[in-house]
């Protein structure tokens, strides 16, 4: 097992913002007990900033609308990697055998190849960090 968690990209964007801050919170809360426990870095595939959080809205236009202080601050201290170190891309150009993996093999989710955070989190047989955005990801197993 690696030393870093990675992202699994398809937890959003979220279907609407019903209890969006407390997931958010939540996550966050997530990331800094992995911190604690020896899971110092999580990898993302693309800069956090560039996410959809619900369907249209971006992430700048979502952080422009929070009115929860705590979450805003929270962000922040994520986005600036106070909370768990943040790498990008998801495989580094030094890592070629996992890259040979994900191209040489197929990797599937509800019947669509996936060749994002559920790929790697397989690959490296490490964790994979989901929102709680839809009841697909309401699991400790999921199954690619």
């Amino acid at each position: 097992m690696v030393n870093f968690s990675v992202f699994n990209e398809l937890s959003l964007p979220f279907e609407d913002t019903i209890g969006i801050d407390d997931k958010f919170i939540t996550f966050i809360k997530l990331l800094n007990y992995l911190n604690r426990n020896n899971l110092q870095k999580m990898r993302i595939e693309k800069p956090f900033r560039e996410y959809e959080i619900t369907l249209g809205v971006s992430f700048y236009q979502f952080f422009g609308q929070i009115k929860n202080q705590t979450l805003q601050d929270r962000l922040r201290e994520f986005l600036t990697n106070q909370v768990i170190k943040i790498e990008t891309p998801l495989i580094k150009d030094n890592e070629d055998k996992s890259l040979e993996n994900i191209v040489e093999n197929n990797y599937f989710y509800n019947g669509n190849q996936n060749f994002g955070g559920l790929a790697s989190g397989y690959i490296w047989n490490t964790l994979v960090v989901s929102f709680n955005s839809h009841e697909n990801w309401n699991n400790d197993n999921v199954v690619i």
